[in-house]
């Protein structure tokens, strides 16, 4: 009897066929259980912070090992003393396109009655971005109105990103978190 005859019984085959697949589910069920788990499931800044590292900057980001990222919310204060109010609820929601942005800041933020406005998306990557007009509005004393309209690509409900605004020269930013 020939080695190429044993595998022409039907019995050989079969059993070559369950070693096989006893082979792959095998390596499968190594691959699952050797599979690295995601700890535990932030649903916001805060919470991711106490659980991963936090990136500091303006603003503070926790980012989680499967590549969500969370924004630090500071409110709607100005971060730069004062020197610019935008007109947002608190942690706003920007569900649709376009979105107008109004507000007041001091007359050095602008260059020609215009400063420039961004909105990122959570990976960073600018979205939208246009300049902001100098409006009539009433302003605090010392500060001049503005309006800008955003568009933007519609982006996955519940990530986070920042509506930035630049001032004039570039040398300064009010960056505020929002929630898409």
């Amino acid at each position: 009897m020939s080695f190429s005859s044993i595998f022409s019984y039907p019995v050989v085959k079969v059993m070559l066929a369950l070693i096989l697949v006893a082979l792959l589910g095998g390596a499968a069920w190594w691959l699952y259980l050797s599979a690295p788990k995601p700890g535990p499931v932030p649903t916001n800044f805060q919470e991711c912070a106490t659980l991963y590292p936090v990136k500091v900057g303006l603003p503070k980001t926790c980012k989680v090992p499967w590549g969500k990222t969370f924004v630090e919310y500071t409110g709607n204060a100005s971060s730069v003393d004062g020197q610019v109010r935008v007109d947002l609820p608190p942690a706003p929601v920007l569900d649709s396109s376009p979105v107008t942005v109004s507000g007041a800041a001091q007359k050095d933020w602008y260059s020609g009655g215009e400063m420039t406005v961004e909105l990122l998306a959570g990976t960073g990557a600018t979205i939208a971005a246009a300049q902001a007009q100098e409006t009539a509005a009433a302003a605090p004393a010392g500060m001049l109105a503005f309006k800008v309209t955003l568009t933007f690509a519609a982006q996955q409900p519940g990530t986070q990103g920042a509506l930035v605004i630049i001032k004039a020269g570039g040398n300064q930013k009010l960056i505020l978190p929002v929630v898409f």
